[in-house]
């Protein structure tokens, strides 16, 4: 069921709900990556819509949601994300937050006494120049103007092609929806300069301190396939994270984006017992 929210600058947010009828088993809020939408992650929410009330976002500036604050960064879109919580009245939350996902849930994690499990889904590390050079070509898409969406599809699907990704009809629905009339042709409406600012707000996040401040069970899923010659993020990456006491590991051999859009099946059973507390791994 699609939904808005209102908040308190103005602003709104676009997010899907479903099985509200879970609601006292608990809310699991899925945060999609920089360039995402709420239907990115639809594969892990098809799965835990079983027993969970999910709330899938569109953060600003991406989807149905409006535009992006001009000092847009993991900051600002972690407060919206609180304000949702508060707006909503949820009591019993769980984090699902992939890639920039991931980071706004960790610090929202820290911060929120009603979240009470997190999942980490490649994302909430420190980040390298390295990183940069791989995140930055990725966004020309949002530039560019086509004569219609199956132009955009076509040529955003060859793109994921090229990362492994498994391009089916949840993959294409995820596409679809973010293509929109342009003033020229047809596209993706995010900003590109307000999205590199985003990311650009990853070297700004206090890695160290978000970690210690959430004191919640954390599991983080790391994916050590290469995208050109290296993995998105490294093992060194996640350092300061692995430090901390609450937080059990899983590591893939899946690179960034197959995490997100290929079905993991042997991970959906690992995050199950997770999110019943039965899951042990060692860092």
């Amino acid at each position: 069921m699609n939904q808005f929210i209102g908040l308190k600058d103005g602003g709104s947010l676009n997010y899907n709900l479903y099985s509200e009828e879970n609601s006292d088993k608990g809310t699991i809020i899925f945060t999609h990556g920089l360039t995402g939408n709420k239907f990115q992650l639809t594969k892990y929410i098809n799965e835990y819509k079983k027993e969970y009330q999910i709330i899938a976002v569109d953060l600003r500036g991406r989807g149905d949601s409006s535009v992006q604050l001009a000092d847009s960064s993991i900051e600002t879109h972690a407060k919206d994300i609180i304000e949702v919580i508060d707006s909503l009245q949820l009591k019993r939350v769980i984090l699902f937050g992939y890639s920039m996902g991931a980071y706004i849930s960790q610090k929202i994690a820290g911060e929120h006494s009603s979240v009470q499990r997190v999942i980490l889904l490649d994302g909430g590390g420190h980040v390298d120049e390295e990183g940069k050079k791989m995140v930055y070509p990725s966004l020309g898409r949002m530039e560019h103007v086509y004569p219609s969406c199956e132009n955009y599809i076509e040529a955003t699907a060859n793109v994921y092609k090229n990362l492994k990704v498994t391009v089916d009809p949840l993959v294409i629905q995820a596409i679809q929806y973010e293509c929109k009339k342009k003033e020229d042709g047809y596209g993706n409406l995010s900003n590109p300069e307000l999205i590199k600012q985003d990311f650009d707000s990853f070297y700004l996040y206090d890695v160290e301190k978000s970690a210690r401040k959430n004191d919640k069970p954390t599991l983080l899923i790391t994916g050590e396939g290469n995208l050109s010659d290296r993995p998105l993020f490294t093992k060194s990456n996640y350092t300061a994270l692995l430090k901390e006491a609450n937080i059990q590991v899983i590591l893939t051999n899946e690179n960034h984006y197959e995490l997100a859009f290929n079905l993991q099946s042997d991970l959906l059973g690992n995050i199950h017992d997770f999110l019943k507390g039965e899951f042990s791994n060692e860092k």
